[in-house]
């Protein structure tokens, strides 16, 4: 499978909140493309994209971060940043995100 259809791929297994394909996909190497149109759309959106992290990926987020994905652990990074300095609720606490 060529990278742009791979990458395609990984974009309607996202929208549609497959997170089973877009892991399936991850391993056929689209993972890159996420991270970076994850980064991109952070510099824009942070609450947006850590809110789609949490829909459409969940716990496979975490397995990603885990293997050595390019560009995953500034990803980590600045999501982490944000969350501990701007989403905590009224009593100070952080929300689950995962």
């Amino acid at each position: 499978m060529d990278r742009e259809n791979l990458n395609q791929q990984l974009l309607e297994a996202a929208k549609q909140g497959d997170t089973g394909r877009m892991w399936e996909l991850v391993e056929q190497g689209a993972d890159v493309t996420l991270v970076c149109i994850l980064l991109e759309t952070f510099d824009s959106d942070p609450d947006g994209t850590i809110i789609f992290v949490r829909k459409r990926i969940g716990k496979s987020f975490e397995k990603w971060a885990g293997i050595g994905i390019p560009r995953m652990d500034e990803l980590v990074a600045k999501m982490s940043s944000r969350l501990s300095g701007t989403l905590r609720d009224s009593e100070g606490e952080l929300p689950a995100v995962f």
